[in-house]
């Protein structure tokens, strides 16, 4: 038994209970615009009505909202109670579940899984488990679409990483996408203006933006 990393994501719930109490307003979400409207339009392209998605780390489900994926082909999971609570608001129709993903044994198979702004926050030992699961839940035909920051500063706001260690760059991302059966990568890179952790400067930050198809 892991007592750190048992302990490290306890922190990182409490920390994103706290984190969408604070970034909602009744139902609405603030978020970095520009960077959101970025995501959303890529993901459309993707999409179809029928298909069923998966969105990794949903959070308030801000891109569902948009997507207007108030359906039950649309599941969101989430480690926050919070978060999940204010996506239900918006999406009654949709299929929301509070809980450790790593954990859950979901019976559907997938068109589109969603990782926004998540994987960043999986220990190693959990992407890995992760990768099992998706290859489990995927059609030959799944796509998965993601990003993930290019700079240091994002990946210190879970307040834990100084206890365990939770990496992400290109190499770790491609490692992930090929366990969970992904194999062909394509990339992008954006930029967005963000507060930078632990300072009051702005600056134009970089992200990885990726569809992978099996």
């Amino acid at each position: 038994m892991n007592t750190q990393l048992d302990e490290s994501k306890n922190s990182i719930k409490n920390y994103w209970d706290k984190e969408w109490l604070a970034r909602t307003t009744g139902d609405q979400y603030k978020c970095n615009w520009q960077k959101f409207q970025t995501l959303v339009a890529y993901i459309h392209q993707f999409d179809k009505p029928e298909y069923k998605k998966l969105d990794i780390g949903c959070g308030v489900a801000p891109h569902a909202i948009a997507l207007n994926w108030n359906t039950p082909n649309y599941t969101g999971i989430d480690l926050s109670d919070t978060g999940i609570e204010s996506a239900k608001k918006k999406l009654p129709k949709a299929n929301l579940i509070s809980g450790n993903i790593c954990e859950l044994d979901l019976k559907d198979k997938y068109d589109i899984f969603l990782a926004l702004d998540s994987l960043e926050h999986f220990p190693l030992a959990d992407l890995k488990k992760l990768a099992s699961k998706i290859r489990t839940w995927s059609k030959p035909s799944s796509i998965f679409i993601g990003n993930i920051p290019m700079y240091n500063a994002d990946l210190q706001d879970d307040a834990v990483r100084a206890k365990v260690e939770f990496p992400m760059n290109y190499e770790i991302l491609s490692s992930f996408l090929v366990r969970a059966g992904f194999p062909d990568i394509t990339t992008r890179q954006y930029y967005t203006e963000g507060h930078i952790e632990g300072t009051s400067k702005s600056a134009w930050l970089p992200y990885m933006l990726f569809n992978a198809k099996r």
